[in-house]
């Protein structure tokens, strides 16, 4: 096939981004596409080692619409990464196609957080071809597309559930370091949103960029995000995250309905505007309840009396509310400019966008030529670096090490630093299966900084590693009470729940989750295997059909007693060429039949493990496994992979779990 140049006099013209690898199953849709008369472009296969042409972004330019074809392959293809970021930047209205189970990358997840996905493997072919032209017709153009389809970026149609949830983990810890901003799908009910009830709480939003420089909002948002800090060191004082907090930005809503979907009693809102080396912040505090201002003020300050500005702040809003100040710690004196740098890379980091890393690269070195000493640039270059790794512009190696070795910088200069510490635990355990290391680091972590909601995100993960299963509990509800609208969050800790057999608490908890995101993957999976343990199959059945989730849709089966039907469906399952072995177990141990689960699962283990990555919890915890856990073999399978009673108990961990106030 030959590229196909848009006709720019037809009325909608469709860019077609793809990965060669792919090329057989694109090119019948694009010639089904010509069937219908689509005006489409697209590239004979994407290669290695060309230069991206200047013709690609001519027909971006000239496109209506992107169709992105969502595979392993085109994730990891620098072409498509240029070709979808522009489109992005250029606010093009993109349909992803989603073709197998790869996971968006962080930039991306954020790009198209707002953007339904359609699966092509979980309709028929004349449902897809339905809700493809639906959203080819219906969307105009820079509008978001919205087609009839399901839309979780984990698709279970290519028979994968356990490796899925492993992956899942490890997506969801990566926000402690790599920048992940879980937002919700969509604009959370009002229902749904009032987890934490606490007495004093408080959520601090986006400041107001007032500067005439639109660029200078890098400043307003690093206030906000600088006060949010402060006051979480109040131990008296439950302040949301900044995840929560910033989902509001833009959306002009107005105090009374933002109080009542985080369930806060007090807002602190404010403005900045900067006009070179002078500053005007104006802030207020205002009461939930009434939606009535408790107190207002303006700073008149120069830039490198900013960090005195923000102690003064926070100092205000602790007294208005008539709580003890508390000892604030010593913040190490830092530069005016090279704190400005920092701020601008870390604001052009947190936007997600491949082509924003070398300018956040330059930045964050120039903030240390300026302050050789400045350790949130060193982790901020970690985690610069983490993302590169992540994305494939680096070798994951590569990346590793240079992330470790900024952040090995950062704790030369402050070996408390609680970011750092936490970095090198993960990085323990996710490269080399260290987790002697990872419990000492992070408990060294939350030591430092006990309420910092990005490390307790991962750390849950970790304290299930170490076996510390009712910890990981306690921890996921603190994380959840200051993150009230992170799906991610809720799910983890709905998990926590079915895990420990709080199976009530793991129903509610998920649909919590599926109230900010009906579609949501874990949500739908938690909630199903709670109602199935709960001996609800009808409902279970549903959820599992309906979002063609194998093999728990047989796991019910079997227990409603449709035996014909489950042996059926079974034995086709276990003939399928991606089914995993671990999948297999899961069933067999369900059925009762133990003996064979541990053949399977000892295929797992010589096998497969390799790609969980070193998270086991989804294994070690998972309920469906609980009649081989009685059983010998069981201890000698978690022997084998670091993780028995044994092992476990020789790592010296001790750590007191931030407590909530209500």
């Amino acid at each position: 096939m030959e590229k196909e140049l848009l006709d720019q006099n037809q009325e909608t013209s469709v860019f077609i981004c793809y990965a060669h690898d792919d090329a057989d199953v694109v090119h019948a849709e694009i010639e089904w596409l010509a069937n219908q008369g689509v005006n489409r472009w697209y590239d004979e296969g994407i290669t290695g080692g060309k230069v991206w042409r200047e013709e690609i972004g001519d027909a971006l330019d000239g496109a209506d619409r992107v169709l992105f074809y969502v595979s392993k392959s085109s994730l990891a293809s620098a072409h498509c990464n240029r070709e979808i970021h522009y489109a992005l930047d250029e606010d093009k209205n993109i349909i992803p196609i989603l073709l197998d189970d790869a996971p968006l990358t962080s930039d991306l997840r954020i790009g198209l957080s707002r953007i339904q996905m359609i699966h092509k493997t979980e309709q028929t072919q004349d449902q897809y071809r339905a809700a493809l032209m639906a959203a080819l017709e219906a969307s105009p153009p820079g509008s978001v597309a919205v087609a009839e389809s399901k839309s979780r970026v984990l698709s279970m149609k290519s028979k994968r559930l356990l490796p899925l949830l492993a992956l899942a983990t490890i997506i969801i810890a990566l926000g402690i370091y790599l920048g992940y901003r879980d937002s919700p799908a969509t604009d959370p009910p009002a229902e749904a949103a009032a987890i934490s009830q606490e007495k004093h709480s408080i959520v601090v939003l986006p400041f107001v960029n007032m500067s005439s420089d639109p660029q200078q909002e890098y400043f307003s948002d690093g206030m906000a995000e600088e006060l949010l800090n402060l006051l979480a060191r109040n131990s008296e004082l439950n302040v949301i995250s900044r995840t929560s907090a910033f989902s509001f930005k833009g959306k002009g809503m107005d105090i009374p309905a933002i109080v009542e979907k985080l369930g806060v009693d007090y807002v602190l809102e404010g403005s900045v505007r900067k006009s070179g080396n002078t500053t005007r912040i104006t802030v207020q505090l205002i009461d939930g309840a009434s939606d009535s201002h408790l107190w207002s003020e303006t700073y008149d300050r120069q830039l490198d009396s900013v960090f005195a500005v923000q102690d003064e702040i926070a100092a205000n809003v602790v007294s208005r509310l008539q709580l003890t100040l508390g000892i604030v710690p010593q913040r190490k004196p830092v530069k005016a400019k090279a704190y400005t740098l920092f701020l601008q890379a870390r604001h052009l980091l947190g936007e997600g966008k491949l082509e924003n890393l070398p300018r956040t690269e330059r930045l964050i070195n120039e903030a240390l030529e300026i302050d050789p000493n400045y350790v949130r640039a060193w982790t901020e270059l970690a985690r610069l670096y983490g993302q590169q790794g992540q994305l494939g512009i680096l070798p994951i190696e590569e990346a590793y090490r240079l992330s470790g070795a900024a952040t090995q910088r950062a704790l030369d200069i402050d070996p408390d630093d609680a970011v750092a510490n936490a970095w090198l635990g993960w990085e323990a355990l996710a490269q080399r299966n260290d987790l002697h290391t990872a419990a000492s680091q992070y408990q060294r972590a939350i030591a430092s900084d006990p309420t910092n909601v990005n490390i307790g995100r991962s750390f849950v993960l970790i304290l299930k590693e170490l076996g510390r299963i009712e910890d990981a509990v306690l921890m996921g509800e603190y994380v959840v009470a200051r993150d009230p609208l992170c799906i991610i969050c809720i799910d983890n800790l709905a998990r926590a729940y079915l895990q420990v057999g709080r199976l009530k608490e793991a129903a509610a908890t998920s649909r919590q989750s599926l109230a900010l995101n009906p579609q949501g993957f874990l949500g739908n999976v938690i909630l199903g295997v709670s109602l199935l343990m709960q001996h609800e199959y009808a409902a279970a059945l549903e959820i599992f059909e309906r979002r063609e989730l194998p093999p728990l849709d047989q796991i019910v089966l079997y227990s409603m007693g449709r035996q014909a039907e489950f042996v059926a469906a079974f034995a086709e399952f276990r003939q399928h060429p991606d089914v995993r072995s671990i999948d297999v177990a899961m069933v067999y141990a369900w059925s009762g039949e133990v003996d064979h689960a541990f053949d399977w699962l000892d295929k797992f283990a010589e096998q497969e493990l390799a790609g969980y990555g070193y998270f086991y919890q989804a294994i070690l915890f998972n309920p469906l496994l609980d009649s081989l856990k009685s059983d010998s073999r069981w201890q000698a399978f978690r022997h084998k992979i670091g993780r028995s009673e044994q092992q476990l108990q020789a790592i010296e961990f001790e750590i007191n779990i931030p407590t909530l106030r209500y």
